[in-house]
């Protein structure tokens, strides 16, 4: 398919047109309200077959030839506003296998569990009741990520069940697991030939016109998908939810950014509270070991007023009192000295030395 300059020309002056009137450069195909929308109507039933090709189909599959819209209600707008609301892509192909697509611009939290989820509620009701098992349908998860997620640099993941020392033992294959990181996909280099290097980058909003006449031109599919796009943001309603959807999402962010700043602040308040813990631990430790000073302080005090009685009684000789009066008071001198040292409060040394405050202050100038 060729697509000439004056094609060209229209498909600037249509994305210059819409730009200047809503401020981006083209409707943003990430949104997962105007994805779904985009997918899910009968007439792009083409682009979404050549899309789930693209992602299913990469080593040598059968290829989907149709597929059938499953679960395709029209959103309220309380949903549509809920920062919350889950919007996906279920469809049935002609093999027998569910899909369920789902877009997501920001980080969610557990997104693993997130899909595995929804995964195994989709295969459980695969089958009616009183169904045998073995009528439960194949299911696949596909999902599309704005943002990084697993600790790998591959940008196209898939996941089965494997026995864990056999590693080429599948269990079975009717689960199946895809992660699509586009950030990461920019990282590689691009492939014109590949199928789903054309999908992710027309999904990227920030595709030049250049770009795009260049996928235009390599896939017809491209441009169908891209005259659908303004043709759904050229109806009012869906243009109001397309804005709608996307508040909802600046809101969720918001509210991301405000649970990891609590999240934040209640781990620095338990540090906080740990480190008080720790103070009062080593301030407890200070205090014991004041208390035992305190005991040694009274042991010496009362050993050394004996000493001095003792040396005056024998011969009552007002020298030997002197002496001993001395030493005891120059013991209880240094005690003191060493509960100031300590930072004991004034009045608990005089309680406990007999020193009057303005003796001990003249102590403490010593130190």
């Amino acid at each position: 398919m060729t697509i000439n300059d004056l094609q060209l020309a229209k498909v600037m002056e249509r994305g210059q047109a819409y730009g200047s009137r809503y401020g981006e450069r083209r409707p943003n195909p990430k949104n997962d309200f105007l994805f779904k929308k985009l997918f899910s109507q009968e007439k792009s039933k083409p682009q979404l077959i050549s899309l789930l090709n693209a992602i299913l189909c990469r080593n040598g599959q059968v290829p989907i030839a149709d597929v059938t819209i499953r679960d395709n209600l029209e959103l309220t707008r309380e949903q549509i506003g809920d920062k919350e609301a889950r919007i996906d892509l279920l469809c049935e192909t002609d093999r027998n296998e569910l899909v369920n697509v789902e877009m997501q611009i920001r980080n969610v939290h557990r997104m693993d569990y997130r899909s595995l989820f929804y995964l195994g509620k989709i295969f459980v009701s695969s089958i009616g009741q009183g169904q045998p098992f073995s009528e439960l349908k194949r299911t696949v998860a596909i999902n599309i990520l704005d943002h990084d997620y697993l600790p790998v640099n591959h940008f196209h993941n898939m996941f089965h069940m494997y026995e864990d020392r056999q590693r080429d033992l599948m269990l079975t294959d009717v689960l199946e697991v895809h992660f699509l990181e586009c950030r990461k996909f920019l990282k590689v280099p691009f492939n014109l030939q590949d199928p789903l290097h054309r999908w992710l980058r027309f999904l990227d909003q920030r595709t030049t016109p250049e770009q795009l006449k260049e996928l235009m031109e390599m896939d017809a599919h491209m441009k169908s998908a891209e005259d659908m796009l303004y043709e759904l943001m050229g109806d009012p309603e869906v243009r109001e939810r397309y804005w709608q959807r996307r508040m909802a999402e600046h809101e969720r962010a918001s509210w991301q950014e405000e649970q990891e700043q609590s999240r934040k602040e209640i781990e620095d308040s338990q540090k906080e509270i740990e480190d008080s813990r720790k103070e009062i631990e080593d301030s407890r430790k200070e205090i014991e070991d004041a208390w035992k000073l305190i005991e040694e302080a009274r042991k010496a005090i009362d050993e050394e007023r004996a000493v001095g009685r003792s040396k005056s009684l024998p011969e009552g000789k007002a020298e030997a009192w002197e002496e001993g009066r001395q030493q005891g008071e120059l013991k209880v001198k240094e005690i003191a000295l060493n509960m100031l040292q300590a930072n004991m409060d004034i009045a608990l040394i005089e309680k406990f030395t007999g020193l009057k405050p303005p003796l001990i202050e003249e102590l403490r100038k010593k130190l």
